[in-house]
């Protein structure tokens, strides 16, 4: 049987991107795919986005994408991509948190939204961009219409937030998932904040409290007469050392989908996935089911 629709197989991002290719606000071309495989999908986002921002890649990665704040944040906050990345309304709340060395978290965020708790906020040491950090080359305010890097950033931060509010829950009708759930490939499902000292009594002051200027990763913030270190903790969740297993999950969490593979032992990391064994079984047991639809 011949057919003039395509079998779509995505990794990481690359699903997000078919998402939208399929919802009639964007590419409205779901009547041109018979069907979509998804890879190791950030489908609602991954808290190692977040990480990025705050502290920049590590090992060689860190060479080309990035090594600290300052090298990440000019990007992400001036492109809309990037940030689609960060953890949406359907991630889960309280990823964001604040520990103190009792482990007991003093903060937990967002509580609803991650947009206008997190990414919006700019003053707390919590928030996502330093705004001094938006724009080194000076581009927005020298521009024809000059904007401050604020104004940059949020108009970015629109967008993004809108990309998400759109897709939400959208997916193929023949749609098949596979992403990663590995104890051994921990992944940034929540970020924590980690502290040497009890900040539990604190724990008021910490939520209002200001960073030091230029501080991102570790941050200090003095509440009262006593100051407080804050470093990012290391990731500690499942997943395929990028993306967490519950972003992973998010086809099954939506319902928007026929099976979804979730794999417990891999070879690889998210970068690597399709030389994964298992890996590619499940994208060829997709594949195959999708094209028995026009055999």
């Amino acid at each position: 049987m011949r057919s003039d629709k395509v079998v779509v197989l995505t990794h990481s991002m690359g699903g997000l991107v078919t998402r939208a290719a399929l919802h009639n606000q964007y590419g409205d071309a779901e009547d041109k795919m018979l069907g979509v495989g998804h890879g190791v999908m950030p489908a609602n986002g991954a808290g190692a986005a977040y990480h990025h921002v705050r502290a920049g890649y590590s090992g060689l990665s860190r060479f080309v994408l990035g090594r600290n704040a300052a090298q990440i944040t000019a990007i992400f906050a001036n492109a809309p991509g990037p940030l689609e990345l960060l953890p949406n309304h359907q991630y889960g709340n309280g990823w964001l948190q604040a520990k103190g060395v009792d482990g007991e978290a003093v903060l937990a965020l967002p509580e609803s939204d991650p947009y206008a708790e997190i990414y919006y906020e700019k003053d707390r040491w919590w928030r996502l961009v330093d705004e001094q950090l938006v724009d080194p080359a000076g581009s927005t305010q020298n521009a024809k219409i000059p904007i401050s890097p604020r104004e940059s950033y949020l108009s970015n931060l629109l967008i993004a937030n809108d990309f998400h509010v759109t897709l939400r829950t959208g997916y193929h009708a023949e749609t098949y998932s596979h992403y990663g759930a590995d104890p051994g490939l921990r992944s940034y499902q929540n970020v924590v904040w980690k502290s040497d000292d009890a900040i539990k009594a604190d724990a008021a002051g910490l939520l209002a409290a200001l960073p030091r200027p230029g501080e991102s990763n570790p941050v200090s913030v003095r509440v009262g007469g006593r100051e407080f270190e804050f470093e990012i903790a290391a990731p500690a969740e499942p997943g395929d050392d990028t993306v967490p297993h519950n972003s992973g999950a998010g086809p099954e969490l939506a319902g928007g989908y026929r099976q979804s593979f979730k794999l417990t032992q891999m070879s690889e990391a998210h970068a690597g996935f399709y030389d994964d064994e298992g890996a590619r079984q499940v994208s060829l047991y997709a594949i195959g089911k999708i094209l028995k639809r026009i055999s």
